[in-house]
């Protein structure tokens, strides 16, 4: 399966394959950087070198469409799922897995998102903004009253 995936992704090594096999599987990094032979001792810096690689992201995008293909799992199912375990916990008062459920709705519905924010500022405040940008270290450190 590790060639056959390398072939389907020329940009990725055999053992970068092994960690999407692995990473798709358990969603744990340092635990996939080791299953797939990379050193235990730097595992989690490698992890997080990996998920950076754009060929790596992208292979990893590959990987869990086939897994979501092959247990037929779509977004709307995932929904309608976790909405009829909402109504299973509302039966039983569950007030804690009623939470939870919404909460994963809400993060599949990008609730949780960052907002992105347009901040504009007056000519007096562009020319504050430059005088903190020209300070040192030190200067802004006394401005600030010595807090780090």
């Amino acid at each position: 399966m590790q060639v056959a995936f390398s072939r389907m992704n020329p940009g990725i090594s055999k053992r970068q394959a092994q960690f999407v096999d692995e990473y798709a599987i358990s969603r744990n990094g340092a635990g996939a950087a080791v299953r797939a032979g990379y050193s235990k001792r730097s595992a989690k810096v490698t992890a997080a070198r990996l998920l950076t690689n754009a060929n790596v992201r992208a292979a990893l995008t590959v990987r869990e469409a086939e897994n979501a293909r092959a247990l037929n799992v779509t977004r709307e199912r995932v929904l309608a799922e976790v909405q009829n375990a909402i109504a299973l916990a509302a039966e039983k008062a569950d007030a804690m897995a009623m939470i939870a459920g919404w909460r994963e709705v809400a993060k599949m519905c990008g609730f949780y998102a960052p907002q992105p924010q347009r901040v504009t500022l007056s000519a007096d405040g562009a020319a504050y903004l430059e005088k903190l940008h020209a300070m040192s270290d030190e200067e802004l450190a006394a401005f600030d009253g010595g807090h780090p």
